[in-house]
């Protein structure tokens, strides 16, 4: 029981203590001269792209070492479900993408899907080899 009331008594003291500090009446004050508490320099945020551009490039598949264009290669931007075709050498433009995190999608018959993510902040050229299933 000793030991309780003890411990009470501590814990009331440390109440009175902290309850003063921080407010204008509190006893304790950092001495006279004492440097300012130094404050956290503020992390600076990045800035977030903004606007659109165009990401274009060409399709293709590796044939026996040579890069053959894709005809008819669905290009798809993810985020807007905007999509094109690549042309007869494999060509491709999408216009107007979102700044930021670009998620472009390539598909075609007898080929595997592919999906290439990245930072768009300029218009870019993007070229893809497409794998035949």
């Amino acid at each position: 029981m000793g030991r309780f009331v003890r411990l009470v008594g501590v814990a009331l003291v440390a109440c009175a203590i902290l309850s003063g500090c921080g407010s204008e009446s509190s006893p304790f004050r950092p001495p006279t001269g004492a440097s300012p508490i130094p404050q956290p320099t503020p992390i600076p945020q990045p800035t977030l792209p903004t606007g659109t551009y165009a990401v274009s490039g060409v399709v293709s598949e590796i044939i026996n070492g040579q890069r053959v264009p894709i005809e008819g290669a669905h290009v798809e931007d993810s985020q807007r479900h905007v999509y094109v075709t690549s042309g007869p050498d494999g060509s491709y433009r999408i216009p107007d993408v979102g700044a930021g995190g670009a998620y472009i999608y390539f598909a075609k018959a007898g080929f595997r899907s592919l999906t290439r993510q990245f930072n768009l902040t300029a218009d870019t050229l993007l070229d893809v080899s497409l794998v035949r299933n």
